[in-house]
């Protein structure tokens, strides 16, 4: 099963500025699943919230997008299926041939605007990694497992920065999961 989701907001977080969230709701607006991004797709996504689609029909996305569609490739949706050390496993899908196509959760949200294209979460994913969303709320929860692991580090120092060592240790504690996980993962070589 699926649950379909349409971009609700684009933020900074709070903490540490130079990170961008994207806001993913639910149909019925219950649940909110939060998708990290770098500040050129903030930026590139707030434009375009804030100007309309008109403004930037001449930038490349816009322009490759009716490349695309005018040579009859305009049957696709984005799919997000799991998660995997802070990353969002997501797909680009090609419904007519069931091709996928594997791209950054940031990017594709960014299509998926730009084309209107729909988007769908897996929805044990959902379950596990939403929020319940709260429209007019300030700030909006969001998992440590899904922030990925360059970004972890840098909101570890801010949290030490700020001397909020509660968050600073589950941050540690994450970074550590991690890496042990890591370490178990690896194959040791036969002799």
């Amino acid at each position: 099963m699926r649950v379909k989701l349409r971009l609700a907001a684009v933020s900074n977080m709070r903490t540490s500025p130079h990170i961008g969230m994207m806001t993913l709701v639910d149909d019925i607006e219950c649940r909110a699943l939060v998708i990290t991004c770098d500040n050129n797709v903030r930026e590139q996504l707030s434009v375009r919230l804030d100007r309309g689609p008109s403004f930037s029909k001449k930038w490349l996305p816009e322009v490759m997008w009716r490349v695309l569609r005018d040579m009859g490739a305009d049957q696709f949706e984005i799919q997000i299926n799991g998660l995997m050390a802070g990353e969002y496993l997501t797909d680009l899908v090609c419904t007519a041939t069931g091709q996928r196509f594997p791209i950054r959760a940031s990017d594709a949200i960014l299509l998926a605007y730009v084309a209107n294209l729909p988007v769908y979460a897996d929805k044990t994913l959902m379950d596990r990694q939403s929020s319940p969303w709260k429209p007019n709320a300030l700030s909006v929860a969001m998992p440590v497992n899904v922030i990925d692991g360059k970004v972890l580090r840098s909101l570890l120092d801010d949290a030490v920065r700020a001397e909020n060592y509660e968050l600073a240790s589950k941050i540690r504690d994450e970074l550590k999961s991690r890496e042990k996980s890591e370490r178990d993962d690896m194959i040791e070589p036969e002799i």
